[in-house]
């Protein structure tokens, strides 16, 4: 009986229905958005106040929807790589206006970019589950917004 046994995994094995799992997880495709949370204060004010980047993190349940209610610490985002290799992070306005008692909203609503005032550099599990083959930054500027009737995107390139 053993010897049926290992003939048939040797069989397997060399006619590919059983294979071993691989060692390292293959990377994500970079199409694929990743869910994550963020606080959008300045780095400058410790994370406190005005507009910037600070805790991009990603999302490891999507129990945030049910956990956290009236006024958030960090605002849920879509991340995704553009074609170009540019950072797009998309807020849906219900989020946003959750979000500090909805004051990002000033930063967001009729206008056509965000100001950053301190860089922030994107964490390596963020980056690697984006697919980026590069360091992800957020440098001081204006980045472009746009708003699709119920989401704002902000594309910061790279």
């Amino acid at each position: 009986m053993k010897k049926v046994f290992i003939l048939i995994i040797i069989l397997g094995c060399f006619s590919g229905w059983l294979k071993a799992a691989p060692a390292n997880l293959p990377s994500p495709n970079p199409a694929f958005n990743v869910q994550l949370t963020i606080n959008l204060h300045s780095k400058k004010s410790e994370c406190q106040t005005g507009f910037g980047f600070c805790n991009i993190s990603i999302v490891i349940t999507y129990e945030l929807d049910k956990s956290v209610s009236g006024n958030p610490p960090e605002v849920k985002a879509e991340a995704m790589l553009g074609k170009g290799g540019e950072l797009i992070l998309k807020f849906k306005e219900t989020d946003l206006m959750k979000y500090d008692h909805g004051t990002s909203m000033t930063y967001f609503k009729g206008k056509k970019s965000v100001p950053v005032d301190a860089s922030y550099t994107v964490s390596e599990e963020v980056k690697k589950a984006l697919g980026s083959p590069q360091p992800l930054v957020i440098r001081p500027g204006e980045y472009k917004v746009e708003f699709d009737g119920s989401s704002y995107s902000i594309i910061i390139p790279q």
